[in-house]
């Protein structure tokens, strides 16, 4: 069970039975937050973050190293097993991510993650390059800021430096990457080029909303299949938002790839059927 304990500038959030240790100086922890064995969440240092933030249904799972000097991750975000991140920078993830076992994130040079980003095992992320003595004549000392945008996929094995992933772009595995991508391509090979040519774009260019629309209808009914305990009234697909909001209904719209966040029963775990290859959405 978690422990929130008030030290004199600083919070310790424990749980001893699982040697969790979180040490920060501001908090914000969510609903429904797992955290597995052996969790260590802390600054580069060693010492308390200046503040963590840990949205809803979060999953941190076991032997997994956080030591940043801030961190927030956000609802619906999966962590798998020895993830390790380290560095001189915060480190910010955003909605409706996935981390396999064993990834490595270094934020010397900066580093954020935003939403619906797909991150395969053993993959590795450098925002720098720099160990040799420059003062014995070593010319390679640079740290670039990564950006991994907005529903990019990183497949097993792949290696970054310095090197950001527009939109929508694929990394394949085992591949090595050194350049910024361009939106919704795809890229393989070490070092890896744009291969998008030969096997198409991760996405579709264009979207049919209607068709979207009939599809998450679909899957509603699926879910509801699934879980006909659940009142079939709390949860409206809509193309776009309602001017007039019913409080007690989740609204998932289509155009906007958003939803109207309740947190009702029904609503978790709808998203949670959801996720990770049916559909993601962002509340508002």
């Amino acid at each position: 069970m978690i422990k929130i304990i008030k030290k004199n500038n600083y919070f310790e959030i424990i749980d001893n039975i699982n040697k969790v240790l979180i040490l920060t100086k501001k908090y914000k922890l969510g609903i429904n937050v797992y955290f597995g064995e052996r969790i260590k969440i802390c600054n580069n240092n060693g010492g308390p973050m200046d503040s963590i933030i840990i949205g809803d249904n979060v999953q941190i799972h076991h032997d997994s190293t956080i030591m940043v000097p801030s961190f927030s991750v956000l609802d619906y975000t999966k962590i798998n097993n020895n993830f390790y991140a380290y560095g001189t920078d915060d480190l910010n993830i955003g909605y409706n991510c996935w981390f396999g076992s064993g990834v490595i994130l270094d934020t010397l040079g900066g580093l954020k993650i935003n939403n619906n980003v797909g991150i395969g095992s053993q993959v590795q992320i450098y925002s720098h390059a720099k160990f040799g003595d420059t003062l014995y004549g070593c010319k390679i000392n640079t740290k670039k800021k990564i950006d991994l945008n907005d529903d990019v996929w990183i497949t097993p094995g792949c290696i970054i430096t310095m090197a950001s992933l527009s939109t929508k772009s694929m990394l394949l595995s085992g591949s090595v990457l050194t350049k910024d991508t361009v939106e919704n391509h795809i890229y393989a090979g070490v070092p890896a080029i744009d291969i998008t040519d030969k096997i198409g774009f991760q996405f579709n260019k264009e979207n049919d909303f209607n068709e979207i629309y009939l599809q998450l209808k679909r899957y509603l009914d699926e879910f509801y299949l699934k879980n006909s305990n659940f009142d079939k009234n709390l949860i409206e697909i809509c193309l776009e938002k309602p001017k007039k909001i019913n409080k007690n209904i989740s609204y998932f719209v289509i155009k906007d790839r958003k939803y109207t966040k309740i947190s009702s029963e029904v609503e978790i775990d709808f998203i949670k059927f959801l996720l990770p290859d049916r559909g993601k959405f962002i509340p508002y």
